[in-house]
């Protein structure tokens, strides 16, 4: 089969692999489509995973072939796959903070989802497939787990309707985000990035209210550097969500958050990045958190809320689509992060 196998950030290939070869409990998946994620892109850019890895997990496809044990699903049905389970039972289960469970952790699919084909382990089988009814496309499907990712950290933050909420950030996982902030009703939504092409975007879906930072840029000579006060991004926020990955911006959420406020670090800063914080910042109380990926429970109610239409303009996300032979294209367009949202991927 055909898949993108990585082996350096500078060494990527369109190549042939072998088609993964299932046990008496696993399932087969013939990739109709693959989301490239901001995960994807540090994983490549870091060079943070083994030279011959596959990458990619937001995918949906058929099965094509099923084992002996596996009685739940059948050949020819359309699914969305997820890639790490929990195990719900452990001491980071019971917390909630389930990406640290260690079966989450080990669980995959095989090889990934930037392939012809996947392996569907037993351990994913039971709660990480959803079978796709035919009022839900390919490409809304597809959105599934990274929308779940977004909606898994709104609910941990615990964001209330009347909170002013700043995203720092409108790229992909901004914007989600901001689709999923509207959907329950939250009407004060502030998006703030340094690239004018994506607040344009942001303002298309209805965003009354965005910055450009460049302005307040101290330096012209350090693009990404903002140096944003509260009062210039036009008022404290309730809430700030650092979906941007730079050190910059973590800490221009720090100087704009009011007393009291929750600050959720959303993207991945490269590998080595130190923030630096006023520690007397303890008098303004104010909560720091993280939050990684999603889990079935999010996969699932972000499924109902598509099957049902709640989210709306969900389909405006994918900017770009690509067979996967010409996934470099694709990886420069989202690097550049200038007139891109979300990109896929036609196997």
């Amino acid at each position: 089969m055909k898949a993108v196998v990585f082996y350096s950030s500078y060494h990527i290939k369109y190549e042939d692999i072998p088609t993964p070869e299932i046990k008496d409990d696993d399932i087969l998946v013939r990739v109709k489509i693959c989301g490239l994620c901001g995960t994807d892109i540090y994983k490549i850019r870091q060079e943070s995973v083994q030279p011959g890895s596959v990458l990619g997990h937001e995918v949906v496809g058929v099965i094509e072939k099923k084992g002996e044990n596996v009685s739940d699903f059948d050949v020819g049905e359309r699914v969305f796959v997820s890639h790490h389970a929990p195990c719900f039972s452990c001491k980071f289960c019971k917390k909630g903070t389930f990406s640290l469970c260690p079966l989450f952790q080990k669980t995959n699919i095989e090889p990934g989802g930037f392939a012809q084909f996947v392996r569907v382990p037993k351990e994913l089988i039971k709660n990480n497939v959803i079978s796709l009814p035919d009022s839900l496309s390919d490409e809304e499907a597809v959105l599934i787990e990274p929308l779940a990712c977004a909606w898994r950290n709104i609910k941990r933050v615990q964001i209330d309707s009347e909170d002013t909420v700043t995203i720092i950030g409108a790229g992909p996982s901004g914007i989600m985000h901001f689709l999923l902030l509207k959907t329950i009703g939250v009407e004060n939504i502030r998006l703030v990035d340094i690239v004018d092409s994506r607040l344009e975007f942001a303002r298309q879906l209805g965003a009354k209210d965005v910055l450009n930072v460049k302005k307040f840029k101290t330096d012209r000579f350090e693009p990404a550097r903002s140096d944003v006060t509260s009062e210039q991004a036009g008022g404290e926020s309730d809430v700030i969500i650092v979906s941007a990955g730079s050190k910059e911006a973590i800490e221009d959420a720090i100087k704009m958050i009011r007393v009291g406020g929750k600050i959720s670090i959303f993207a991945q800063t490269p590998d080595d990045t130190k923030v630096c914080f006023e520690p007397n910042m303890i008098y303004r109380e104010t909560l720091i958190l993280g939050t990684y990926s999603s889990t079935p429970i999010e996969q699932k109610e972000i499924f109902d809320m598509l099957s049902g239409g709640r989210i709306k303009d969900v389909l405006s996300i994918i900017s770009h689509r690509f067979p996967l032979k010409d996934f470099q294209k694709g990886l420069k367009l989202a690097i550049e992060a200038e007139n891109s949202c979300k990109i896929i991927f036609y196997p």
